[in-house]
């Protein structure tokens, strides 16, 4: 290949990650979808809890996930790893790749329950929920987010990075929705969608006390 050539594969290669950002992996974090709304056995009505299935510590820079709310006072009783931002950001996608570099999040626009194979999520969701930081998880280890929220569920994708890009884990719309508690798989999880539930009380403090000692 000429040098002209190369410069122009080169520029093109950094120009698709200008759009499309993060390149996206298979990595060794598996997501269980918990959240009081999702049925999923947890106590508060968003809530993930990503495991190091893989046999070295993984680091983990960024967790994110589609939503259709971009109020960010409809967001409350956060939760986060150490090492992590415990208000995740709320926007949408194009501010949210110009703060993250973050790639956009797709939403099948229904609730699918856990365990059954989703309809294709092949629209964009109106914008992301995205935790910054780092932390270190061992294997085996699990970490949680969560938030309460009054948007009923959809199906949405998430994506956890890794430093070096290649190694980070995201959802695969060909599995089944992930969870519930305990259960952990690639597969998308629930995210707040477009209808409203009526607001229950907090339980900040319950997992706070239950996760912990993790």
């Amino acid at each position: 290949m000429s040098r002209k050539k190369l410069l122009c594969v080169v520029g093109l290669l950094w120009a698709l990650a200008a759009v499309n950002g993060p390149a996206w992996g298979a990595g060794e974090l598996f997501v269980s979808c918990e959240g009081t709304l999702s049925t999923g056995g947890g106590v508060q009505q968003y809530q993930y809890s990503l495991k190091n299935t893989g046999p070295v510590p993984v680091t983990l820079t960024l967790f994110y996930l589609g939503t259709e709310d971009l109020i960010a006072q409809n967001y409350t009783n956060w939760v986060a790893p150490p090492g992590f931002t415990a208000a995740a950001t709320v926007a949408d996608w194009t501010t949210l790749f110009n703060l993250f570099q973050t790639s956009t999040m797709n939403t099948s626009t229904v609730k699918t329950p856990h365990g059954i194979v989703p309809t294709p999520q092949s629209s964009p969701s109106a914008g992301g929920i995205v935790w910054s930081g780092s932390a270190t998880i061992n294997p085996s280890q699990q970490v949680t987010f969560a938030f309460d929220n009054p948007h009923s569920p959809w199906d949405m994708e998430w994506f956890a990075e890794h430093p070096d890009k290649v190694n980070s884990s995201q959802a695969f719309s060909t599995l089944p929705i992930a969870g519930p508690l305990g259960v952990f798989t690639q597969g998308s999880v629930h995210g707040p969608g477009r209808g409203w539930i009526a607001v229950t009380p907090s339980t900040f403090g319950a997992i706070k006390s239950l996760y912990g000692a993790r």
